[in-house]
């Protein structure tokens, strides 16, 4: 019988699906290598090796037996202790044992901010004291240098996290589950799921439709995307993140759009006149502990001879970030004075969100330039915001790529085929671990073009919106 692991609270946490898939892999199946997620063990491993070179005396377990021994002995630090409770069969090996007084207290380091919200980590620690049988709280050494207790009271957490799994390893077949696109994509067995759901009819299919709405939804007799695209809005009752007239119109509309591939307009689009300028940043989320920093501020700008891409790109450097900043609000106030009227169309309120976060962190909230992007009224243009009021469109989302690389809708492609957020953070730190100029320049051109393509998609999309509107 498969053994169940403790790091496999993430996976459980995840979906119970994906759980059941790592207890119960499939035959000759090759789950393909996640470059990101390998670039995260790899930043967590360096976060480990910093909290372990704190500790003067400590002794590395080999076995549980030698853990065991070393417990018995009151070694004052045992790393990466090994457990095994052959009853459950769970393994679990944590990253420390710190030894108080006469007891052991178990502690992980996690690249985590804060713990708040993150059932793994409860749940892994959790079952770390138990395996450990340790009367003490767990400790997690975080990302940003805090240290953060685990409460007794998330026990319960453990608890649930070792039943639960006990019940997918003796479980024969798949358990149910919704779909769900944010966690479906990344997900090593979607493969699987995917098609299933489709051919079901899954209501979480449907970008309106969650799967709470879903649970609802089925407890009232309609299962399936047909069933609700079959609905009118009195027919639909009232079920979490699903009322109103509005919002029951605007699910059964993209149930029937999924269906049958039509586009239905539900307002006007507001577009005001101007000059665009197409904005997008690339980030790298673990920088600062987690709190993430922009490497590259993007734009593709109006000229008369065609649209330009202009960047800031930061470079190396201990004040390179704020250098990075000061560079961009430069380069907007530029900007403002180049163009008569403009306005800098992103993709969703991330953008806004990090300028938020620039300002606050070097304390520019009144600087002019700050004050002009961020007001109500001012120039940032949110083009999902509106396109997804003005449209329903046969997508499973309503991300860029999703809507820009749909044949059906405005068939955008971008150059390189693999490249997405994530393969830009892994390309960044290629660049940043490049071994010579040549190669570092070269992975530089690649996320260059990545961004630039970004920002000709939401142009693509401006062109596409325009031309759909002028044939309606």
């Amino acid at each position: 019988m498969n053994t169940i692991r403790v790091s496999d609270a993430t996976a459980w946490e995840h979906c119970p699906r994906h759980a059941w898939f790592v207890l119960h892999p499939p035959e000759a199946e090759e789950i393909e290598v996640d470059r990101f997620e390998e670039l995260i063990k790899t930043l967590g491993d360096e976060h480990e090796a910093e909290v372990l070179a704190q500790f003067e005396t400590f002794e590395t377990a080999k076995s549980v037996a030698h853990t065991e021994a070393l417990m018995e002995a009151q070694m004052p630090v045992i790393y990466q202790p090994q457990f095994f409770d052959a009853e459950l069969n769970l393994i679990g090996v944590p990253d420390f044992l710190i030894l108080e007084g006469s007891n052991y207290r178990v502690a992980d380091a996690k690249l985590a901010l804060s713990i708040d919200g993150k059932k793994a980590i409860k749940a892994q620690l959790a079952t770390y004291r138990r395996l450990a049988q340790s009367p003490l709280p767990a400790l997690v050494f975080l990302g940003d240098g805090d240290i953060a207790e685990i409460n007794p009271q998330d026990d319960a957490v453990g608890e649930t996290f070792v039943s639960e799994m006990q019940a997918l390893r003796l479980q024969d077949t798949q358990p149910d589950t919704h779909y769900s696109y944010s966690k479906c994509s990344p997900c090593p067995f979607s493969h699987f799921c995917v098609p299933e759901f489709k051919q079901a009819g899954e209501l979480t299919l449907n970008p309106m439709v969650q799967a709470r709405a879903a649970d609802g939804l089925r407890n009232a007799g309609i299962k399936t995307l047909a069933k609700l695209a079959n609905s009118s809005p009195t027919e639909l009752p009232d079920v979490p993140y699903l009322k109103g007239e509005a919002k029951k119109t605007r699910a059964i509309l993209q149930a029937r759009s999924l269906r049958t591939g039509e586009i239905f307009k539900v307002e006007d689009v507001d577009l005001p006149p101007g000059d665009y300028l197409h904005f997008d940043v690339e980030t790298d989320p673990m920088a600062r502990g987690g709190e993430g920093e922009v490497y590259l501020w993007g734009f593709l700008t109006p000229a008369s001879h065609g649209p330009v891409f202009e960047y800031i790109w930061k470079e190396h450097g201990e004040r390179a970030d704020e250098q990075g900043w000061v560079a961009f609000l430069q380069l907007v106030r530029d900007f403002r004075e180049r163009f008569e009227n403009p306005y800098f169309v992103h993709y969703s309120n991330y953008e806004r969100v990090q300028i938020r976060r620039y300002a606050e962190r070097f304390s520019n909230q009144t600087d002019d330039i700050v004050e002009w992007l961020l007001a109500d009224d001012g120039p940032l243009l949110d083009l999902q915001k509106l396109l997804k009021a003005a449209y329903v469109l046969p997508v499973m989302s309503y991300g860029l790529k999703s809507i820009c690389r749909d044949p059906r809708l405005v068939n955008f492609q971008w150059r390189l085929e693999e490249s997405g957020s994530q393969w830009s953070v892994v390309r960044y730190y290629d660049y940043l671990g490049a071994e010579t100029e040549t190669l570092a320049a070269e992975i530089k051109a690649e996320i260059l073009t990545y961004n630039e393509d970004d920002v000709r998609a939401t142009e693509a999309v401006i062109q596409w919106l325009e031309r759909i509107e002028a044939e309606r």
